[in-house]
Parts: C-alpha cells; structure tokens; sequence
C-alpha cells in the first residue's frame, strides 16, 4: 500500500481525493465509524437543513476548487452573506475589510489610528500572536477589535493564542513585501491578483460532498475499522486494528486526541495537551421573512457574552 491515511472525515477524505487527483491511486482511507464524513453532516428536519460542522467554503480557492470540480461537487453561493457584530454599540453590520476601518463599529479616534497603518513601520518578530500583530498594525482599539473577530469568525479560538503566521500567513506576506496590510490589499487588487472570495455552500449540503468523495475512493475506503496501533517499519509504516495495513506513507486526519493515543509519546503527549475550542451549533428555522438576513453575528470583545456569535 502507497499511503494510508486514518480517519475519513473531511479531511482524510479531500487529502484522498486530491492524492487520486495527483496520480496516487494505491492508497485507502481507514475510517473508525460505520459512515465516513466524521462531524461533517447535514441533518434534514421539516424541510430545513442543518450542518452540524462545516457549512460553507470560501472560493474560488486555488487548491478546493479544483478539487470540487473534479468531484462534480457545484458549489453555489451563500443566500445571504451579509455579516453582524454585536458589542458595546448594539448590533451593526459588519463590512468587510479594508471597509471595517471607516464604519461606526469603531469610534472616529480609532479609524484614524487604524487608517494610519500604512505608516507604521514593519518588524520582524520570531512568534507573534495575531493579536499582537493586529494591535501593531492598526492600533490598540482597531487591533483588538479586527483580532478577535478574525480568531472568532474563522478558529473560535483567542486572538492572543493563535500564531499570526499559522493563522493568517497571507497578513504577514502582505506586511513583507508591502510594508503595509493596507496597502499590499490596495496593491493586489489594483493588479487584479486579489480575486474577493465569497462563501460558498455545496448543493445538498456538505453531505453531499461526503458521498462524493465516498463514490471516489470505492473500495479505497474501509469504514469501521479502528486502529489500535501505529509504528515504524523498515518500509514505511504498520496500521494494526480490525487486520494489518501495511503503507509506505501515512497520513493522521483523525483528530488530535485520537492520534495522540497512537503515536510516539513525546509527539503524542504534546497533541493531547493542545487546546481545542468548544464550539456548538444552534439551527434556527422559521416560515416568513428572515427577521436578520445574514451570514451570522459575531459577539465583540467588550459586549461581555459567554457567546462568540
């Protein structure tokens, strides 16, 4: 076997369907439930839909979008992709960037200190959280502000946490070759490098991206099959659970915690400890006119709500 890859959520799946893709068709998929897609799901109640995990994508995207096309996955794009932030304010829409930095969710004070940005001067730093880059760049207000809202919206995670350059590495390529954010974006759209990405949901659901993938493999995927032991072989690797799988290569798409119990101890110890952000999904339907059309709220860092959106 080429490559085994653990775990068939979405992630094990589309690093299976891009490896087909590339030209590696001796490989499987192991898979610990009965059903691939992991979290990954759409449940169908009285007409609505409701995606437990995953719900949309942004594209175009130089690496998914392909990838979806040679799936006949058809991606459309969201209903309503309008986006609020409730904080000390109330309720405001929320525009998108650079178009934050001149709306009334940040006061007069710090849309000037904020729009100053290209002025200030670029630093190298070994490690710097976002939240330390935000504040640097657009000041105190601003920077907290656009940190919390981007650790919120994309990880639900701590802007002081997250690595600026694992997080969002396109900010720091902007500030490298730019010397600005601001003005690497204006640069880049003027060149018509910078395509605007937009939410994108997948027609059926993100279930159907599953079965997608699932029609792909074949028999290249193996559900209920729970590994209880990996280790290094002169070849490659050796996958023990239901039967042995031999494999040149192996990926870990089953989770932090469940590959932690599975590998090296000090590799493993280290994925055990890694903190995880405890997100809940809440479908809300109803028959009518949408009360707030939108992609979502996102819940500011002084509104006080044990709720991120």
């Amino acid at each position: 076997m080429k490559v085994a890859i653990l775990g068939g959520g979405l992630a094990g799946l589309l690093t299976a369907a891009r490896l087909i893709d590339r030209g590696v068709d001796d490989l499987v998929v192991l898979e610990r439930d009965s059903s691939p897609g992991g979290v990954a799901s759409s449940v169908h109640v009285d007409g609505f839909r409701i995606e437990p995990a995953v719900s949309s994508f942004l594209l175009p995207d130089p690496a998914l979008s392909p990838l979806l096309e040679m799936l006949g996955v058809d991606p459309v794009p969201a209903a309503n992709s309008g986006r609020y932030v409730y904080g000390k304010h109330g309720l405001l829409a929320l525009p998108q960037s650079p178009a934050l930095l001149a709306s009334p969710v940040l006061g007069p004070v710090a849309k000037a200190r904020a729009l100053a940005e290209p002025l200030v001067r670029s630093r190298s730093m070994s490690e710097e959280t976002l939240d330390e880059f935000a504040r640097r760049r657009f000041g105190e207000e601003a920077g907290s502000l656009i940190g919390w809202l981007m650790a919120t919206g994309v990880f639900a995670g701590d802007p002081s946490d997250l690595s600026i350059a694992a997080a969002f590495p396109g900010m720091v390529e902007l500030e490298r070759r730019f010397g600005s954010v601001l003005r690497g974006a204006l640069a880049r759209r003027r060149s018509g490098v910078a395509v605007r990405r937009q939410a994108h949901v997948v027609d059926g659901g993100v279930a159907a991206l599953v079965d997608a993938c699932s029609r792909l493999l074949g028999d290249r995927l193996v559900t209920s099959f729970e590994a209880t032991g990996v280790k290094s072989t002169d070849g490659g690797w050796e996958v023990t659970g239901a039967g042995v799988i031999e494999s040149e290569h192996l990926v870990l798409a089953n989770g932090a915690v469940a590959a932690s119990r599975l590998i090296d101890a000090e590799i493993g110890g280290l994925l055990a400890a890694e903190r995880r952000a405890p997100v809940s999904i809440v479908g809300i339907g109803g028959r009518g006119a949408d009360p707030l059309p939108g992609f979502g709220v996102l819940v500011g860092p002084g509104a006080h709500q044990r709720t991120r959106g």
